[in-house]
């Protein structure tokens, strides 16, 4: 993986949204950290998988947060998507 891509976080990368945004993002050639509570799956028709990182973990604890935070590092901006619980209130 390159070092000069831009680190991206999206969490509720599982819902419908997240995964929405990571596939245009690794489109336009950014690294992005996925994360949920379940594991989150990389966009099949995304341009650069290779460019993406699935971590499933609660963003409610310390320390999932902080191995987050270290696997995006250097961060670049976070979409947070969680907690919105169905695809009707998205």
């Amino acid at each position: 993986m390159s070092s000069d891509l831009k680190n991206i976080i999206v969490t509720g990368a599982g819902g419908l949204i997240g995964p929405m945004l990571a596939e245009r993002l690794l489109n336009d050639g950014y690294r992005v950290i996925m994360t949920d509570i379940v594991e989150p799956t990389v966009p099949k028709r995304a341009k650069h998988p290779e460019n993406a990182v699935c971590m499933k973990g609660d963003i409610c604890e310390p320390a999932f947060v902080k191995s987050l935070l270290e696997a995006a590092q250097p961060l670049h901006a976070i979409f947070i998507f969680h907690g919105i619980m169905s695809a009707g209130s998205e």
